[in-house]
């Protein structure tokens, strides 16, 4: 059974914590009660769209054991007319009224009627056929339907975030099918939530973790031509059916301090690894005693890798619970060695046995070869694009006269304001900038095998008839600096470094594309991950979980994070980024605040700013509190 969650605020912080778990809706009563709470706030919303915010509604509490079963489906079904706070003009607009009505009604209806057929003992599919009914009207009461918005400023018909993608903005048409089957597949996981018999989805579960890749190298901003996305697949087949989301980052973005906060959902601080090597790095500093793999082996899963670990790996060693280990030696495009569950198979120089290809043939046979009576989790993690950056003999010189990537703040000529490390870096010469260019279109070029694997796993998922019931996760473990403020490559607390791509597909939860803006981190996909699978997570794990995230029931979200990061060029830092501040402190007293709304590329330190004096010290003060043992200043 799912848990309860509820929310506590902690230093501008909403935590969602385990509650003890709520009783499942199982009687008639139960039924009665939802119906009547739900009409009764979708009567108030259609009576104040008509008549006005005067229209004195009535209203029943739900059962307790419905949990926000009915505000969320309200919410979906009004967006922001919930309520609307005018009346609109009934007659021009009497198709759009007519329309949002028969949206409310499906979904008023759809809810009541499935938890009451489960109820009745009938199986999820049948309890949905005949839930579905009214939802079935939609396409005929929104037909030519065009959105419009009214002289006062509503707009009609309108839904939750969840639906944008159906019924766009004015004069955008209502898309009444694509609405309809997606209203079923969102409400009828919301109705599984409280039904009777409640239990975790239990997904496939496909993690894609690529190594140094930058946040905005999926899409149109590095095309070759212009109307390519960098990777066709990863855009068309997961950022566009999915959740992509626009703020996602590392929490320390260097390889292995995120890989290892990614697998135990804690922050490096607490996990220990905080560089890729020595005392206090890699391998030999990660206790992988309880991690994701262990919590999902432990609920039934059988669980896979295939690709890099953590970096200082030492072979034969297979950590604990894997069922399939398929993990670099030595990690590299040729010349490398795989431990394949124990056994170690060493790859030459030929094409055929590029890494990531291999990988991809790996991956692609444990899905062919998946019992259909047990869920898998697979970790596909490539080298790529990580340096050297060495593409597919087949790929190389595809990005071959790219523009050079040039922003604002690349190879940034004042750095009067930048802490002593930045103002060490001497500017970049010409060669300088070629060679950097040079690497910039190799990782853009090894990115299309990765792009190709993501194919080819989707397509072993179509075939095999397990796509729909799989999360697919595309991520990257850190993000990577082509030249901004003269650093290449990682580790460093600007944007470039820190922030990552990250998409997440899966039905149930996320019937059609939309973007997230809420921040979505690393130490995050543990927690997500663990509560899908009806996992016991450890309970140190600092994460949060992403599933009432992607599902828009969410009542409210992080406004801020840690990143931190240890030794090197860079000295030791730990940084808060929030919105929209971001407030840096380093052990040599240095400081850092930008305002991320109106400097998106970080081109002026404002700490020192008179103006700013109580912003810095709210955020040290908060700092503290996502760091505990930070000094103080």
């Amino acid at each position: 059974m799912r848990s309860a969650r509820f929310w506590i605020a902690l230093g501008g912080v909403l935590l969602l914590v385990p509650a003890h778990a709520a009783a499942q809706c199982t009687t008639n009563e139960d039924v009665s009660a939802v119906l009547k709470s739900a009409k009764l706030a979708a009567k108030c919303n259609d009576k104040r769209i008509r008549s006005g915010p005067l229209y004195v509604c009535k209203s029943s509490p739900p059962p307790a054991c419905a949990g926000s079963l009915v505000s969320d489906s309200i919410a979906l079904a009004w967006g922001m007319n919930n309520p609307a706070p005018s009346a609109v003009d009934k007659t021009a607009l009497r198709n759009q009224l007519t329309c949002q009505k028969a949206i409310s009604t499906g979904v008023v209806n759809f809810i009541g009627k499935k938890l009451k057929y489960l109820i009745r003992g009938l199986s999820e599919a049948d309890a949905e056929t005949k839930a579905r009914h009214s939802i079935d009207t939609i396409p005929k009461k929104c037909l030519l339907v065009t959105v419009a918005e009214d002289t006062s400023g509503i707009i009609v018909p309108d839904v939750g975030p969840q639906m944008d993608a159906a019924v766009p903005g004015p004069g955008g048409a209502v898309q009444g099918q694509t609405l309809a089957d997606a209203l079923v597949t969102l409400l009828e996981t919301w109705v599984d939530r409280v039904g009777p018999n409640a239990a975790p989805l239990r997904p496939n579960i496909v993690l894609i973790l690529t190594d140094d890749q930058r946040f905005d190298t999926i899409g149109l901003e590095h095309s070759i031509d212009g109307t390519t996305p960098v990777m066709p697949t990863v855009q068309h087949e997961i950022l566009e059916k999915g959740v992509s989301f626009v703020n996602s980052y590392v929490t320390t973005d260097l390889c292995a301090p995120s890989r290892s906060s990614l697998l135990a959902g804690k922050y490096s601080h607490t996990t220990g690894v905080h560089d890729n090597g020595g005392t206090d790095g890699g391998f030999q500093a990660f206790d992988d005693s309880s991690t994701l793999p262990v919590w999902l082996k432990a609920a039934g899963y059988h669980t896979g890798i295939y690709g890099k670990y953590i970096n200082g790996y030492v072979s034969p060693y297979i950590a604990p619970g894997w069922d399939e280990w398929y993990v670099f030696k030595n990690v590299a495009y040729f010349n490398y060695t795989l431990n394949e569950n124990g056994t170690e198979v060493a790859f030459g120089t030929a094409d055929a046995v590029y890494s990531t290809d291999v990988l991809r043939d790996l991956a692609v046979q444990v899905i062919q070869n998946a019992p259909t009576t047990q869920p898998f989790f697979l970790y596909f993690v490539p080298k790529a694009p990580h340096g050297p950056a060495t593409p597919a003999p087949r790929h190389a010189g595809s990005f071959s006269g790219i523009p050079p990537w040039r922003p604002p703040n690349y190879n940034e000529a004042d750095v009067s304001d930048k802490p002593a490390w930045v103002q060490n870096i001497t500017p970049w010469t010409a060669d300088q900038m070629a060679n950097h260019d040079d690497f910039n279109q190799r990782q853009l070029e090894c990115l299309q095998a990765v792009d190709e694997a993501v194919a080819a796993i989707l397509q072993a998922l179509t075939d095999t008839g397990q796509d729909k019931n799989t999360m697919v996760i595309y991520a990257s473990d850190n993000g990577y600096s082509w030249g901004s403020h003269r650093w290449e490559p990682k580790q460093c607390p600007y944007e470039e470094c820190m922030r990552v791509p990250l998409a997440i597909r899966y039905a149930p939860l996320a019937p059609l594309p939309r973007a997230e803006s809420g921040f979505g981190l690393n130490i995050d996909h543990a927690e997500t991950l663990s509560e899908l699978a009806g996992a016991t997570a450890d309970s140190g794990v600092e994460g949060m979980s992403m599933v009432h995230l992607l599902d828009g029931t969410a009542p409210s979200w992080r406004s801020d994070f840690l990143e931190e990061h240890w030794n090197g060029t860079i000295p030791t830092y730990a940084e808060v980024r929030g919105v929209p501040w971001k407030y840096n402190e380093y052990t040599t007293n240095e400081r850092e605040l930008y305002d991320e709304s109106s400097d998106v590329f970080e081109l002026n330190n404002v700490v020192n700013d008179p103006n700013n004096a109580a912003t810095a010290a709210a955020l040290a003060a908060r700092l503290r509190e996502l760091r505990p043992g930070w000094p103080n200043p």
